[in-house]
C-alpha cells in the first residue's frame, strides 16, 4: 500500500470521526464548507479545536450541529 493510499485512509477515518463528533452523517459533512482552526494562547497552549462554518451552504445540515453564534463548533482534540 502507498503512503498516499494511507494518507487517503487516514483522512478518511478523521473525517468519519469529525462526522460523528458532530452529530452528522459522513456524506452530509462534504456538503458544507468549513475551515479547522485550534485556539491557542499567545505562548501556543491549545486550548481546543474549532471548525467554522460558511453560514449560507447546507443550512439544514447546520441545523443539526450545536454551533455557536459565529457559526463554530469548539472541541478537544483528545
Amino acid at each position: 500500500m502507498s503512503n498516499q493510499q494511507l494518507d487517503d485512509i487516514n483522512e478518511e477515518q478523521a473525517n468519519r470521526q469529525l462526522a460523528d463528533l458532530l452529530g452528522i452523517t459522513y456524506e452530509e459533512l462534504f456538503e458544507l464548507e468549513f475551515t479547522h482552526g485550534v485556539d491557542e494562547s499567545n505562548d501556543g497552549d491549545k486550548y481546543s479545536n474549532y471548525i467554522e462554518f460558511n453560514p449560507e451552504v447546507g443550512k439544514e445540515i447546520l441545523r443539526k450541529i450545536n454551533l455557536d453564534d459565529n457559526n463554530t463548533f469548539y472541541y478537544n482534540a483528545d
